[in-house]
């Protein structure tokens, strides 16, 4: 009668065999992976050699990562890198030349109440403001207009995102003479124009037709 193989043995020809490598089958099993060659050594000699041949084959060889997993794993980067770039666009927090936009709101059959619309919230016109640090100057226009830019100076100026001028010729012709953190401070003598403003993605949006509520942040 043909004798038995030791059952340990047939454990370890099991893990190596499942998981395809000695290091993780002597993991699972709490040995090490010599001890686990040495038990697969103690099989017959044909279940031994097809093993040790297939593992070795399989050891020698680079662990490629399954094409799935790096699909998913490019998705997502990518994913987070549009969403990066939405975060960004969105708050006009990277802009060329010192440059700051402020897009303001129309209130559309209906009256403003503080800050507040009683009508429909309607897209108006985009002031962008480009601050001339060396010059002490904010130059500022009307973006898709005709009409010519104006100055305002003398300007003390730390960013694009954060100035302050003077009241000049041309300030009646803005809607603000101070900027701080991207934000139009907005004045109640009426040295400037009134104005409403909103985000840049909420302004965008009410220019395609879609309004969200009847404020504006300001």
């Amino acid at each position: 009668m043909r004798k038995l193989p030791p059952l340990r043995a047939l454990h370890a020809f099991e893990a190596a065999a499942r998981h395809g490598s000695f290091k993780p089958a002597a993991e699972e099993l709490s040995v090490t992976p010599t001890a686990i060659s040495h038990q697969i050594r103690l099989l017959p000699h044909e279940k031994e050699n097809a093993l040790m041949e297939e593992i070795k084959g399989a050891e020698s060889m680079p662990q490629v990562q399954p094409a799935s997993a790096k699909m998913w794993a490019w998705l997502f980067a990518i994913a987070g890198l549009l969403v990066a770039a939405g975060l960004v666009w969105a708050s006009d927090w990277i802009t060329m030349q010192n440059e700051r936009t402020i897009y303001t709101v129309d209130c559309a059959s209906g009256a403003w109440q503080g800050r507040r619309c009683s009508g429909r919230l309607k897209a108006g016109d985009r002031y962008r403001f480009r601050a001339l640090r060396a010059r002490g100057e904010v130059l500022f226009w009307v973006v898709g207009s005709g009409e010519p830019s104006g100055k305002l100076a003398p300007c003390a100026i730390t960013s694009g995102r954060n100035w302050t001028c003077k009241t000049g010729p041309d300030a009646g012709r803005s809607i603000t003479l101070q900027m701080s953190r991207g934000r139009a401070v907005i004045r109640s003598d009426g040295a400037t124009k009134p104005i409403h403003a909103v985000p840049k993605w909420r302004w965008y949006l009410l220019r395609w037709g879609i309004a969200l509520g009847h404020s504006a942040e300001n």
